[in-house]
Formats: C-alpha cells, structure tokens, sequence
C-alpha cells in the first residue's frame, strides 16, 4: 500500500507541473549502482554468494560482495543470495522518490518528471544492501527404511546433516479447469497432472484431485491432512482459478457461482487455511499456478483485488506465485501454463529450491515476453532442499 500511494503521489504532482510548465527535462540516469553484502550470522561477510536481483526493469546475477549497475524502478527489489554451507537469503527492498525528480520538475518541467517515473530515473534503492545467509542443516536422501537417521558431522560450516527418505514427503495435487461458461481452463487438469507426474518421478507420497467441487475438495483436504500427519515435508501444488477479497486469497472449486462474489468466502477454501490445518511437517512448500484471468471481473465490488494479495508465510513455509501479487498468469496456448511448463523443466535440477524457481522465474518471463513474473513468500528452515536428491533413494 505504501509503496502504491507513493506511485500515485508522485504521478499527480508531475501532472499538477505539466500545468504549470512545459519544458522537458529528466533528473538523472535510469541506471543505479547497488552493492550487495552477503554475511553470516556473526556478521562476517560471505565471499562468492551468487546473488539475483529482480525488479520490474530485469533480472541481474552477481557474486558478493559486489556492485552491479540495474535500471531504477517504482517497483520493489527482490534480491536472493545462495551458497553451498548456508541457508538462502531472500530480502524485498522498496525504492524511494529521488528529491532531485521533485526539484527537476520544478525548474525544467512536468513533462520531465513524467519520464522520469516511465524510466525509473526518478526512483533510488538504497547504495548497500546487507543479506544475512545462515548456517544450514542440509537434508539428503536415505534408502534406510528406519526413516530419519542420527545427525552426522560436518566440518564445512554445517551443523549437521538429517537423512529423508522419499516416503517422508507428502504431495496434494490439484487442477480446476471445468468451470461453467467463459471460466472455464484449458490447462489446470494437465498442468496438475504433469507436476504430479513429476514428483511421483522422485518417489513422493502423491494425491491428486481434479476439477474439484468444494465438497470434493475439502474432503481430499480432509483426507490428505491425516494421511500426510507424519510428513517431514509437505507439498501443495494448485492449478485453477484463485481470486483475493479483501486481501484474503481463495481457491476457487469448479461449482462456485462466478456470478456472486458473496459466495468465495463461503465456498472458496483459503490458502492460510490450507497451509495451517492440512499441511503438516517442519517444511511446506506451496506452489500456485492461479490468478489466472480473474473470473469475477465482471463482478463490481471494492473488496475484490486483481490476483492474488501479498502472503505473509510462517518459518519453515516457502510459497510460489505462478506471478507476482496483483497481475494475472497466463493460462498458456500449449499443453501447460508457462509456470508449470517452467516448473516441470527445473525441479529436477540438482538446486536448492530457492534457486530452481530463480530458474522458474527466468524462463517464464522469457516465455512470456516480460508479462509474467513469478514471485515468491516465506524461507525454509534447515538449509538446502534439493528436491530432485531426496528422489534419488
């Protein structure tokens, strides 16, 4: 919200000075020098973290510590940091108005201060920016059918090691695409199936549901919450339409009357409610290939938001937008959406999980020319999870 209303601000006082003045002017370069600092806990800075920055201008990779030139923009800065020995580090930082985009418009002109915000160049990140990577507990396979083994020894700046067999993580699927009328998908039913396929692949404890009514769901919930009580690590994947009311965020069952927006509180299941009563073990990771074009657009309410809202994830819950909050995700013309085509292409990379949906995210926007962006909420616990080595039994 803050971050909307400085946009906003900024826009009417260029166009109160287009009023006033004429003349064109910018305040500066669209480009800025940022600085990155990885540390541990001890405040000690990490040599040769590899490091991605995200905003709406791009993507830029470097090793840290480091400077690295990027565009400016009105929108936030993800940056994430990895290496071997320590968990990924994940911060979002917000730009603010450059004074000398207030002052220019004053003495050259609104028009200035108008490509000033198109280009960026009105906008600053702060110079440096620290990112605390801790120490991690990596979690390996293990053929051993006694399950969770001992902690092992390590001296490469690692805690300990825990061993996970496949069994241990539990996997629900679902894919909604048998909508009434113009809601209805082509893609979440293969979408669904392809990611299930996947993680069957690996040796995961798979269930799936598909074109799901609420009863339908909520009972396959129900069923999947006590067959999964003893999971080490929950996943949940959700192709389908997904809407937010006031910013709360719903999955959205085939028979839900697209007419009545009153009805999603009621027959829509929310995602907290999903992460918080069915999704069991230390580590969930939740994966969302929803806010595809927004059924209920039609529906005139001031509660109603485009996409999905911002997520606040407890420790140890990592959670994937298909695309940024706020935007819509493209169903796709081909067999799978651009995310799950994306999604499918890369889990079995041999990557901690954090830099596989870099790689998502990468590939999507590619795909896509720009227009889709996945994001991501939350941070695992106990370091690297590499999904395609725990498959490895």
């Amino acid at each position: 919200m803050k971050n909307i209303m400085k946009h906003y601000a900024f826009i009417l006082f260029c166009v109160c000075i287009v009023v006033l003045s004429g003349c064109a002017s910018v305040s500066g370069s669209s480009s800025q020098s940022i600085s990155v600092i990885a540390v541990g806990s001890n405040g000690i800075s990490i040599q040769e973290a590899s490091c991605t920055l995200i905003n709406g201008k791009g993507t830029w990779n470097l090793k840290a510590p480091a400077a690295i030139t990027i565009s400016r923009s009105n929108d936030p800065l993800q940056i994430s940091c990895s290496k071997l020995g320590y968990t990924t580090g994940i911060v979002s930082v917000t730009s603010d108005v450059k004074g000398g985009a207030y002052g220019n418009a004053i003495v050259g002109g609104g028009i200035g201060a108008i490509v000033d915000h198109s280009t960026g160049a009105g906008y600053q990140y702060p110079n440096v920016i620290q990112i605390e990577l801790k120490t991690e507990i990596v979690l390996q396979t293990n053929s051993n059918s006694q399950g969770i083994d001992g902690p092992i020894s390590n001296s490469d700046n690692r805690l300990q090691i825990s061993r996970i067999k496949a069994s241990d993580v539990h996997v629900f699927i679902v894919g909604n695409g048998a909508y009434s009328g113009s809601a209805r998908l082509i893609n979440p039913v293969n979408d669904a199936r392809a990611v299930a396929n996947k993680f069957r692949a690996f040796g995961f404890v798979v269930s799936e549901s598909f074109d799901t009514s609420r009863e339908k769901l909520v009972s396959t919930l129900i069923e999947y919450g006590k067959s999964s009580k003893n999971a080490h690590i929950s996943i949940f994947f959700y192709a389908g339409h997904g809407v937010q009311i006031s910013g709360n965020n719903y999955l959205l069952p085939t028979d839900l009357n697209m007419n009545e927006i009153s009805q999603v509180p009621l027959m829509g299941v929310s995602i907290n409610s999903i992460l918080e009563q069915y999704m069991n073990g230390s580590t969930k990771i939740v994966f969302l290939d929803a806010c595809r074009d927004n059924p209920l657009s039609q529906t005139s309410s001031r509660s109603l938001g485009r996409g999905l809202a911002p997520i606040n994830a407890s420790e140890g819950t990592l959670i994937s937008y298909s695309t940024k909050d706020g935007q819509v995700a493209q169903d796709g013309n081909g067999t799978n959406s651009p995310f799950t085509k994306a999604l499918v292409d890369h889990l079995g990379d041999n990557d901690d999980i954090a830099v596989v949906l870099r790689k998502v995210r990468e590939k999507v926007m590619k795909d896509t020319g720009g227009k889709q962006q996945p994001w991501e909420y939350g941070s695992l616990t106990g370091g690297a999870l590499v999904l395609s080595r725990i498959g490895q039994n």
